[in-house]
């Protein structure tokens, strides 16, 4: 088997051929970065779990090779029991059959913005919901509901706390004293989060 070393973005996995083994050099996560993807990680895993509402997992690889040719490992997912029965356990394999309905993406300062941008497109395209961009150095917060389709949150500096919770249908942030929305998204149907705390 011929052996090739690849460098792709955080969380590409390329689909090897049958001749062809794959290495991808993932740019690694900063502290802070990782710190912010446990948080949100747990806080979203809690709420989801009191309320029953679907599966949160953290750095899970997923597999969307029938729409893209591609697996990608994702910082924090969110998948509703409309996408993934709740007694159906997760597959004992390498990667997640299975498209998420809320994809939150840490962005760390060694990511390309160009490489973000394209990764939230193939996101919709294989049918994800919501998009959460989180830029923890600037404090902001990009939420899409599509591709060009978007609401800009920053965290004001009097305060130390924001609320997640749900107004359009879907995963959603929505300002609550420490975010304060910057432009507005239009309502459609789909699964809802609602009221979950996060600490910056």
């Amino acid at each position: 088997m011929e052996r090739v070393s690849l460098t792709a973005s955080a969380g590409a996995v390329v689909a090897p051929d049958d001749d062809l083994r794959c290495e991808v050099e993932l740019a690694p996560m900063g502290a802070h970065e990782a710190w912010m993807t446990t948080v949100l990680a747990f806080v979203l895993g809690t709420f989801v779990r009191q309320h029953h509402l679907g599966w949160v997992v953290q750095e899970m690889l997923f597999d969307f090779t029938a729409f893209v040719q591609r697996k990608r490992r994702l910082d924090v997912a969110f998948v509703s029991y409309e996408r993934w029965p709740r007694h159906t356990p997760v597959p004992d394999a390498d990667a997640w059959d299975v498209v998420p309905s809320l994809v939150v993406e840490v962005v760390s300062p060694s990511d390309k913005g160009r490489d973000i941008l394209d990764k939230v497109a193939e996101y919709f395209r294989v049918g994800v919901t919501s998009v959460w961009l989180l830029y923890p150095s600037q404090q902001q917060l990009y939420a899409y509901d599509a591709l060009h389709r978007c609401a800009c949150l920053r965290r004001q500096m009097s305060s130390t706390r924001c609320q997640y919770c749900h107004n359009c249908g879907s995963p959603w942030p929505r300002c609550s004293r420490t975010w304060r929305r910057r432009s507005k998204a239009p309502q459609h149907p789909g699964p809802s989060i609602r009221g979950a705390g996060f600490s910056w």
